[in-house]
């Protein structure tokens, strides 16, 4: 049903003289449509690998996100519940050690020192039973005696700093300005601590931990290479060199991860955990390949997997080229080459051995001797059809132009004077019916502006020195073939509707040649000095332009003729253009194909 319906649509184009088929809604190609299916389940399965690839990426995502998240979860509860209990026992001996009790009652003195002595080693004993703490201190401000104790010498920075911090506020009387409700950081020698200060009575005690201490905890998180680090609420990340400069957003990836990429294009997950010792975030980031990686045995199914339907569909196209896409193309080729005028076109059923497509072929070859017959006695009518109506046009401008000739030989006659004159329009009369009621087609450039040049003449001799004419034509453009009263039209139309006595009137007439791409042509110019044509004649031009056959009703008999002979002779080749030109009036360009004028001698003459 197809292919009937392809042969019946070309079958009329063939009728309508070669044109392009243009197929309407319902047709469709075969070999196309069933590529484009092919096509739709490639996609499709591609589609379906990736969907599948994205799932398992973001659940693997989730779960990883979820994993972290619980674990800074339960470290956060656990770390929590042991720097509270810390902050019990620091208030519970603060209250009832005795000698704590008796240093905060004593003033600075040698006294002292028993009592201070016991206090350290309370403390010594008490260090050990907190594995994220790194010191304790205790200070009284009444006797200005700091005690601190630490894990190791690496601390006396944050024990200096604790102990200048609090001799400070008791020389300036500033203790308010201690923060004594939470935890707070700070950030000495390149190393960021949290710090922990409680006023108990009139004494004040504290410990001390650097962060590195209180996350060393995440062994699991860093066995996937991740990165551990405290953010505060502006987002700077604390003692970790490598994100110094970055800023991040802790409250975006609280609830759902967040992707953090460096800028030389590593990607990251970002999980976040608001801590409630102290108004910071505990932030894990982990590279994005370390998730990845572990979902490569998937991918690599799902490549091979899309890789096999691949296959599979090359397979299947390549079987079905081979007795059916081969012959479809071959009748594709057959009819395009009829198209571009080649009708002795046949199509070979030595590559085919369905039945259907032979049964086409054939019926297409018997098609093909058919209209080989009808092709020579269709040509030969529409050259005589073509013949007809170039003469026709050529009889209509023949009687336009003697019945203007005329009309100047009666006014010249009024006046003896112009007798001489009378006698050179009658004789230049003659030779001009002789020019336009000759046989001929087509004449050189030359010859056409010979009966210009004659025309302008007679018409000085009606309008002494109003008329001036001027040309520019190449040397090499008189012999293009032109057909006649091409330019005798339009000098003639120019003259009848703005030559008035008194007043001056130019005409300019330009000719040149010039190559487009590979192809020669002539350029004719045509521009008078008059009003210019009308805003309504433009448009009525136009339309004759692009609606050559329109019936004009007698109206612009003259480019009526032009533009229709143009048509007949050049086809789409030539083109007109009608125009005012700035600061003078109508111009006219007209542009075709240069031929070179070849005699007929066979053409008579009247």
């Amino acid at each position: 049903m197809i292919f009937s319906n392809f042969a019946q649509k070309f079958f009329h184009a063939i009728n309508r003289g070669f044109k392009t088929v243009h197929f309407t809604k319902g047709i469709y190609s075969m070999r196309k449509s069933y590529i484009l299916i092919m096509g739709i389940i490639a996609f499709t399965f591609a589609g379906i690998v990736l969907g599948i690839s994205l799932y398992f990426t973001s659940t693997l995502r989730t779960r990883t996100f979820e994993s972290i998240k619980d674990t800074m979860s339960l470290y956060n509860q656990t770390e929590s519940q042991r720097l509270n209990d810390l902050e019990t026992y620091l208030l519970e001996i603060a209250s009832n050690n005795l000698n704590i009790t008796i240093l905060s009652t004593m003033q600075e003195s040698t006294e002292t020192y028993p009592y201070a002595a016991r206090v350290k080693n309370t403390l010594d004993t008490s260090l050990p039973a907190f594995s994220d703490i790194e010191g304790l201190f205790l200070y009284f401000p009444d006797s200005d005696i700091f005690i601190p104790r630490r894990k190791n010498n690496d601390q006396i920075t944050c024990s200096n700093y604790c102990k200048q911090l609090l001799r400070t506020a008791r020389a300036d009387e500033s203790f308010e300005s201690i923060n004594t409700q939470n935890w707070f950081s700070v950030h000495l020698d390149e190393t960021d601590y949290f710090l922990r200060i409680m006023k108990i009575n009139n004494i004040y005690i504290g410990a001390w931990s650097s962060i590195r201490q209180l996350s060393s905890a995440f062994e699991q998180i860093n066995e996937l290479d991740a990165a551990l680090f405290y953010v505060n609420d502006q987002g700077h990340v604390m003692s970790n060199e490598e994100l110094d400069g970055y800023i991040f957003d802790p409250t975006a990836s609280l609830k759902s991860h967040s992707v953090f990429q460096k800028s030389f294009g590593n990607k990251y997950l970002l999980v976040s955990c608001e801590l409630d010792y102290c108004d910071y975030y505990l932030m894990a980031m982990i590279p994005w390949k370390n998730i990845t990686q572990k979902l490569l045995p998937v991918y690599q199914m799902l490549l091979l997997f899309f890789f096999i339907i691949i296959f599979i569909i090359i397979l299947i196209i390549y079987s079905m080229n081979g007795f059916l896409t081969q012959p479809i193309l071959a009748l594709q080729q057959a009819a395009s080459s009829m198209r571009d005028g080649k009708s002795d076109t046949k199509i070979s059923n030595d590559n085919t051995h369905c039945e259907e497509l032979i049964i086409i072929n054939n019926s297409f070859n018997n098609m093909i001797d058919e209209m080989y017959k009808l092709n020579s006695s269709i040509y030969e009518e529409q050259i005589a059809k073509k013949e007809i109506e170039l003469q026709l046009l050529k009889s209509q401008i023949a009687p336009h132009f003697l019945i203007n000739c005329l009309y100047t030989t009666y006014n010249l006659a009024d006046d003896s004077a112009n007798h001489e004159a009378v006698q050179k329009m009658v004789q230049t009369l003659s030779e001009h019916l002789r020019y336009t009621l000759s046989g001929k087609n087509t004449v050189s450039l030359k010859e056409e502006m010979k009966y210009v040049v004659n025309y302008i003449k007679l018409t000085e001799l009606r309008f002494p020195e109003c008329l001036f004419y001027s040309s520019e034509i190449q040397e090499d453009t008189e012999n293009a073939s032109v057909f006649p009263l091409i330019i005798l039209a339009l000098t003639e139309n120019t003259i009848k509707h703005n030559m008035l006595m008194g007043e001056t009137l130019t005409i300019s007439i330009r000719a040149d040649v010039y190559n487009d791409g590979n192809e020669k042509r002539i350029r004719l110019i045509h521009i008078d000095s008059g009003e210019g044509f009308p805003k309504e004649t433009i448009e009525a031009v136009t339309e004759m332009i692009n609606h050559p056959t329109l019936n004009m009703e007698g109206r612009s008999i003259g480019l009526y003729n032009i533009i229709r002979r143009l048509k007949l002779i050049f086809n789409e080749s030539a083109s007109i253009r009608f125009s005012n030109e700035p600061g003078s009036g109508a111009r006219i360009d007209i542009d075709f194909p240069f031929i070179d004028y070849i005699p007929d001698h066979s053409s008579e003459e009247i």
